[in-house]
This record gives structure tokens, C-alpha cells and sequence, in this order.
């Protein structure tokens, strides 16, 4: 039940991206900040049948999303979606920034794979990104959704790619570009070891 196909371009270029992660010999470990109706969560828990998954949203849609009329029933259909895969998802609703930083809190919450496709905001989009790598296994994928998205409107401050760039920059040397597109794909380089250090 999904009132939307947003994802549905994506799935040929994601087949490609985790295919390597089929070979980590255990059961794939995903997160996804801003999940929707869950057709994401639905491909990813299809395509690693022992993966387990951690979803992050608010499920009340960002600024853009206000004029849409069922939005109240958002969470429900994420739910329905979902009810066949409830031994292997973990749902966390809330603000991206207070589940993130509970998650890192924790020292066992590591991934394989991220996807971020919360906010447009450039800060907030910023904030995810910082604690999604903190958050990412040294060989892990990091996905950004909606790169190219623009909203001239409100300037660079509601454009994902002002926040992706500079994280890009502040990461330098410790990725591999895998993709760029409407979606930005990279590849963790380097320890976890380095960001966690005190």
C-alpha cells in the first residue's frame, strides 16, 4: 500500500551499490533516517533476507510534505507495509538528531549500510550525516537521497547538497565516491576508531 513510487528509480542502482555487502558471511545491519510509507525499508529487508533493520522518522512528513491530506495516515501505512518483517525491524520514532545520538551512545549499534532521506534542511541534513558516519562500519555505504534537490525558494539553507558537499570535505580521505546522482553513494574508508577516540 504506497501512495507514492519515489523509490522505485532508485532500486536498479541500489542492486548494483549492495550487492558487495552479500558477502559480509552474517546478517546485514541498515539504517534508515526518514523512511516514509517504507518502500525503502521494504526493498532492503526483501533484498538481505537476514538483514536487520533500525528506521528513523517522525512520520508527521517535513514542510513540504504539509499540503498532502493523508498525511495522518502515514505511520499506518509504514506499519502495514511492514507487519511481515517486524522480527527484523527496528522502528525509531523521533527526531533524527535524539535517536542518532542514542544510537551512538550505544557501543553495539554499528551499520552496514545507511541511507539518509530525512530532512532538506542543510543543518539538519548536516547533523544526520555527522552521526550516520560515527554510526558506519570502516567498509559500510553511506547513501544521501535527493543530492540534486532544489528549492530555490529558500536558498542553499533547503538544499541537502550544501550539507553533503561540506561533509564531503570535512571526510576527505576517508571514502570512496561510488555514486553521484539524485542519490550520492560513498564507501567508508577508515576505521571507526578515529572518530570515536577521545
Amino acid at each position: 500500500m504506497f501512495a507514492n513510487t519515489w523509490f522505485d528509480g532508485s532500486i536498479e542502482l541500489w542492486v548494483e551499490l549492495l550487492s558487495p555487502l552479500k558477502a559480509l558471511g552474517r546478517p546485514v545491519e541498515m539504517l534508515e533516517v526518514g523512511s516514509w510509507e517504507g518502500r525503502s525499508t521494504l526493498f532492503l529487508l526483501g533484498y538481505f533476507p537476514e538483514g536487520k533493520l533500525t528506521a528513523v522518522d517522525t512520520w508527521e512528513g517535513g514542510a513540504e510534505h504539509k499540503h498532502l491530506a493523508d498525511l495522518d495516515a502515514l505511520e499506518r501505512r509504514f506499519d502495514h507495509n511492514l507487519s511481515a518483517f517486524q522480527d527484523r525491524l527496528v522502528k525509531r520514532k523521533g527526531l533524527s538528531s535524539v535517536v542518532l545520538s542514542g544510537l551512538a551512545s550505544r557501543e553495539k549499534e554499528r551499520f552496514d549500510f545507511i541511507f539518509i532521506d530525512g530532512s532538506h534542511f542543510a543543518d539538519d541534513v548536516m547533523v544526520d550525516a555527522v552521526m550516520a558516519w560515527q554510526l558506519l562500519r570502516s567498509g559500510g555505504i553511506l547513501v544521501f537521497d535527493d543530492y540534486l534537490w532544489r528549492n530555490e525558494r529558500y536558498g542553499w539553507k533547503r538544499n541537502p547538497a550544501q550539507a553533503i558537499n561540506l561533509f564531503l570535505r570535512l571526510i576527505n580521505g576517508d571514502f570512496t565516491l561510488l555514486h553521484v546522482g539524485h542519490q550520492l553513494a560513498i564507501r567508508k574508508t577508515v576505521s571507526i576508531a578515529r572518530y570515536t577516540a577521545r
